[in-house]
């Protein structure tokens, strides 16, 4: 009945769980998750996740974003590649491409960029960085 917990061996973010990156916090370098991110500070670079990433008014983003959803209230120069709803919010600055199956603009929100809708434009995306390989250099014989 009161047995010891069990430990599956699994480490990792409990369900709901959100990654917060605060207001006085500037992170370099790329960022992956598997659940939600909030940031308040400064990220420069990329940043993926596999849920919802919420930019707070004051917050940062020098990068592109991959993401399930997310809603964006600062400024994000870079590229936004979104596979379910993208929400700008009155507060939003973006300067860069969006790529999205689901988009809400809000009043006073400033978006500079292309934009592209639909499953394929989407899914075209996140399949692009998948299959990006490295290709070594090659030699010169000079004889």
């Amino acid at each position: 009945m009161f047995g010891k917990k069990k430990d599956n061996g699994t480490v990792g973010a409990a369900p709901g769980t959100i990654n917060i990156i605060g207001p006085d916090t500037t992170i370099s370098g790329e960022v992956t998750a598997k659940s939600n991110i909030r940031i308040d500070g400064t990220l420069q670079g990329n940043i993926r996740t596999q849920a919802r990433l919420i930019l707070g008014a004051k917050g940062t983003i020098e990068g592109d974003i991959w993401c399930k959803e997310a809603e964006l209230s600062g400024h994000v120069k870079g590229n936004v590649y979104v596979r379910g709803l993208l929400v700008l919010t009155a507060t939003a600055r973006i300067t860069g491409n969006i790529a999205t199956m689901r988009l809400k603009i809000m009043e006073g929100a400033q978006y500079n960029g292309a934009c592209e809708m639909g499953e394929k434009s989407v899914n075209a995306h996140f399949e692009e960085k998948k299959h990006e390989k490295v290709t070594p250099a090659r030699s010169k014989v000079v004889a």
